[in-house]
């Protein structure tokens, strides 16, 4: 499965252009967060229930940034384990498709985890994401996952 999964990243690096690819990954990720966590209930949180999760992840230790339009959260997965129990300090990556060490994975593949990273705030918040930018992954040679996401405001 690893192989596989190598080469329709190395087949999608030839022969799809980057925009599309990216598209395609993230909604690979959000797939998977609804494949875990089922379809989100139709009534939206609330604009205070929004904020209270922009609390929670300043307790948290994570940075947020309100402006008027948008809200930007610096978010990573910092802390957290994969379903092995592997954690990222130990080099390992979130996604039990490719937690072990995979020589040569495209970067295309984290695409998958800032599509997953889109859908878990929108559920959150109940608002629109509108990016989410890969400042760091494990699989690209960094420490841990860190995201930029901005978050519409309406």
């Amino acid at each position: 499965a690893e192989l596989w999964i190598k080469s329709l990243m190395d087949n999608m690096d030839a022969l799809l252009d980057e925009q599309t690819r990216t598209r395609l990954m993230n909604a690979c990720g959000r797939s998977c967060y609804l494949n875990a966590f089922g379809v989100a209930d139709a009534k939206k949180p609330s604009p205070e229930a929004a904020e209270r999760t922009f609390q929670a992840l300043e307790k948290g230790g994570f940075r947020v940034e309100r402006g008027s339009d948008s809200t930007t959260v610096f978010y990573s997965w910092a802390g957290k384990q994969n379903p092995q129990g592997l954690s990222l300090k130990e080099g390992y990556c979130m996604c039990p498709l490719v937690e072990n060490e995979m020589p040569g994975l495209s970067p295309t593949y984290c695409n998958c985890s800032a599509g997953y990273v889109a859908e878990s705030f929108e559920r959150a918040t109940g608002r629109k994401v509108r990016s989410v930018e890969i400042l760091e992954s494990v699989k690209r040679g960094g420490k841990d996952c860190r995201f930029k996401v901005v978050i519409s405001n309406s």
